[in-house]
């Protein structure tokens, strides 16, 4: 907000010295600063007029009209008093604060009245004395799929990947399913290892808060566990504002790229659409993962705990599978499943952009795994999993439309020695992934949980519907998503 309003008065300055009139350089400031900003917004609410879309045709020409907009809007108070200023500008600085204030809000969340510690059991934990402390790595492919998944729902084959994976010395397992569908609710339950209902304080089914599931990854009780046995904490970041390791003691951030707040705010502009603004950041990030996964541990000088969060497979889709950008793009960089489809994808394009960006991460992580395996001379632990499953039939509203099998099917593959590989479950559930493998490493006693999975709705996260019952279901997979709606 600080920078718009230093970009508006150097805007209203420059138009003033030009026009020689501050209440025309007023008005045409704020017209521009209107028209931009509120770009998003009104072909937003114009999408859902297919109709006045297909009468104006804004859809296929979005700049020839927001131009003629703005000309004659523009036109029209040209010749207005200075009263008529004031008011415009009064109003543009409102309409500005109007869009800015949902962004900031999703970006940061709503300030929790909870401590960011939560209850995890590993906070209590008291220090552990181990002779063996070797790197361990928990990795994060954002909304990878398990293997008999993908072939099901996105009709991709990823068995070479697995292959590789079990060849390196991973276990993959093979019914492995997330305790949640989604990413905060997923990761900062994996990284305190219990259940959201008895990890947050005060738990409140009926609340809304996300920015207490941010505090729990950035200071999880697995990182605060491992620090006091001397690990130093290291975190590579994704640009996701919803998973931020601030608090690691090594943080590696990306170096190039727009972050995601300013790609939000470039959404609402008419250029959300360039290339600059929708593909560099998330390809910078994913990118900059890649290149520091295997030297990250060697800053420290201690033992290390990395924890990584990879913004890919899950949409936007910008790798192809050789690593080239694509025109699968949609007009929200973060949706999935219904709102991917609300924005314009289909569920070819999904499909397509899916199977291409799964393929690409899989063979970039593949050949990062074998680095980290061979400079560590095989002494080093790695959780490599997804958070989620993809969500091609996920409705993000609507527990009736949402096929659990898919969503849930997430990638899980564990490396270390046999003990440890072999204390899961085929079937084990990402809270139980670090309480167990805490318990085999470092002989800890934390406790772990039956293994299931929850359903929420994202206005209602916390509301939670069972659908543990439903993952090994053999109906047939419908031909087209419930909630697809063709246009």
């Amino acid at each position: 907000m600080a920078v718009a309003g230093v970009l508006l008065l150097a805007v209203w300055s420059l138009l003033w010295a030009i026009l020689r009139n501050p209440h025309r350089a007023a008005i045409l400031t704020t017209m521009v600063f209107l028209s931009i900003f509120m770009y998003g917004i009104v072909l937003d609410a114009l999408r859902r007029n297919n109709v006045i879309l297909a009468i104006v045709g804004i859809e296929n020409y979005p700049y020839i009209f927001w131009t003629l907009a703005l000309a004659v809007t523009g036109m029209l108070f040209w010749k207005a008093g200075p009263a008529v200023t004031k008011k415009m500008t009064v109003f543009g600085g409102l309409v500005l604060v109007a869009a800015a204030v949902p962004i900031a809000l999703r970006h940061d969340g709503p300030k929790s009245s909870n401590t960011g510690r939560g209850n995890s059991p590993f906070f209590q934990a008291p220090k552990v004395e181990a002779k063996n402390k070797p790197d361990v790595y928990f990795i994060v492919l954002d909304g990878h799929g398990r293997e008999d998944s993908l072939k099901k729902y996105i009709q991709t084959d990823t068995s070479s990947f697995t292959a590789d994976l079990q060849a390196m010395g991973f276990r993959v397992l093979p019914k492995s399913n997330s305790t949640y569908c989604q990413t905060e609710l997923s990761i900062s339950a994996a990284l305190n290892g219990l259940p959201l209902d008895q990890l947050i304080p005060a738990f409140n089914p009926q609340s809304t808060d996300r920015f207490i599931l941010r505090q729990m990854i950035d200071q999880s009780g697995s990182a605060a566990f491992l620090n006091r046995m001397g690990y130093s904490v290291a975190a590579i970041d994704s640009g996701y504002y919803g998973v931020s390791f601030k608090h690691a003691d090594v943080r590696n951030t990306r170096i190039t790229g727009l972050s995601n707040f300013e790609t939000l705010l470039a959404g609402l502009t008419p250029f959300h659409n360039l290339s600059l603004v929708r593909n560099s950041e998330r390809r910078a990030y994913i990118q900059n993962a890649l290149r520091n996964l295997t030297d990250i541990t060697s800053r420290s000088g201690h033992p290390s705990f990395v924890m990584c969060h990879i913004l890919c497979p899950h949409p936007d889709f910008v790798f192809s599978a050789s690593g080239e950008d694509t025109k699968l793009r949609v007009a929200d960089e973060l949706a999935d499943g219904n709102t991917y489809f609300a924005v314009g994808g289909t569920p070819e394009s999904y499909r397509a952009g899916y199977s291409g960006q799964v393929k690409y991460i899989d063979d970039q992580i593949r050949n990062a795994l074998r680095a980290i395996i061979n400079a560590s001379h095989g002494n080093v632990v790695i959780f490599l999993v997804g958070d989620h499953g993809s969500k091609l039939y996920m409705d993000n509203d609507d527990i009736h439309n949402t096929d659990p099998r898919e969503c849930f099917a997430n990638l899980c593959a564990i490396y270390g020695p046999d003990e440890l590989k072999n204390a899961y479950k085929d079937d084990s559930t990402l809270v139980n992934l670090l309480p167990i493998g805490f318990n085999t490493l470092f002989g800890t006693s934390f406790p772990t949980y039956p293994d299931r999975s929850y359903y929420s709705t994202w206005e209602l996260p916390y509301v939670f519907t069972d659908v543990t019952n439903k993952l090994n279901s053999t109906a047939p997979v419908p031909s087209v998503p419930p909630a697809y709606k063709p246009k």
